[in-house]
């Protein structure tokens, strides 16, 4: 079904090298559609600019988790200094 929702056989969409117009290109699995080989790095399947994108959306629900981490344990630890504080003073 993929295939023919993107009017490209199975076979072109995995070749490495599909001459299309005389231009050497290769299929993108993240556009669906074919590139040049130069926006691609070496064998990879997803051109420059998608997976450009694709990191930067994975870089930043990493920065999200983390700064939600460090804020729970930040947390913790002045709720635990509060108790210590407490269990000083009686």
């Amino acid at each position: 079904m993929y295939h023919f929702k993107h009017r490209v056989c199975e076979f072109h969409s995995k070749a490495p090298v599909v001459i299309v117009s005389g231009v050497s290109k290769r299929f993108c699995q993240q556009c669906s559609r074919f590139h040049e080989l130069s926006e691609f790095d070496d064998v990879k399947r997803s051109c420059r600019k998608r997976l450009a994108g694709h990191n930067e959306r994975r870089r930043k629900a990493l920065r999200l988790q983390l700064m939600k981490n460090h804020c729970r344990k930040s947390g913790e630890s002045k709720s635990s200094k509060k108790l210590q504080q407490t269990d000083l003073s009686i």
